[in-house]
């Protein structure tokens, strides 16, 4: 199994406490700031029904079909019970 390395090639297991700690806060606001700008793109997505395809009954269904989320995670994150996505 392959050892997982950081951007600089050096094994997780290398890293002393502060770049470990440094580096999981680096990534957690990088996935904050890409989750963000997702929800966006559903919320646009939505607003234009871009989704509605033959065979689609709302956006959380394509948002479950091309995002593979499960069905009931899609509608949480679609708003597809009325309203905007949430954005939490």
């Amino acid at each position: 199994m392959p050892v997982a390395t950081n951007e600089n090639g050096a094994g997780v297991g290398s890293l002393g406490l502060p770049e470990l700690k440094d580096e999981l806060t680096e990534l957690a606001s990088h996935i904050y700031a890409g989750t963000c700008r997702w929800l966006e793109l559903v919320a646009e997505l939505d607003r234009r029904e871009g989704w509605a395809e033959p065979g689609l009954r709302s956006c959380a269904e394509w948002i479950a079909w091309r995002c593979a989320l499960t069905p009931r995670a899609a509608a949480s994150t679609s708003g597809s019970h009325g309203g905007s996505p949430s954005f939490r």
